[in-house]
């Protein structure tokens, strides 16, 4: 393959691009195990990072996409399906991350807030039963003393 300016697309390029797509696809399946919004954001916000950057080296002149058309005329509607994926992959991760930070500042803060309250909740309720159990323990010996 070779660039406009008759540069050759070597094996070995080739192959480093094909690794990135790999590396690219297996983050993109770990976002599936990821367990909790914090977490999710958190991997989700380094890949859209990565694919900013992956995307606009593939978009660049003679870039992947440049490569690709100039190989053969028959690839340019495939390019141009894939480049707009790309402005649709990084508005739909911003959508979600958007989504996150809503999801974090709302309900998720609401529950944090009801597990706060409930734990002071439980902390005074034992507290009491430590106490009652210590007025017990104070007048059973007294009791038992008489």
């Amino acid at each position: 393959m070779s660039t406009a300016d008759g540069q050759r697309l070597t094996t070995h390029e080739a192959e480093q691009l094909l690794e990135a797509d790999r590396r690219i696809a297996a983050m993109a399946q770990s976002l599936r195990g990821v367990q909790g919004l914090g977490q999710l954001a958190q991997s989700l916000r380094h890949l859209r990072d990565i694919l900013e950057v992956h995307f606009a080296s593939e978009e660049a002149p003679d870039g992947f996409f440049d490569l690709i058309r100039d190989r053969a005329g028959l690839y340019v509607a495939r390019v141009e399906q894939l480049r707009q994926e790309h402005v649709a992959l990084l508005r739909d991760a911003d959508a979600m991350l958007d989504e996150i930070r809503a999801c974090v500042a709302g309900p998720v803060a609401a529950l944090r807030t009801q597990a706060s309250t409930l734990a002071d909740r439980i902390e005074r309720h034992e507290a009491r039963e430590s106490d009652l159990l210590g007025d017990a323990m104070s007048t059973d010996a007294g009791a038992g003393d008489g």
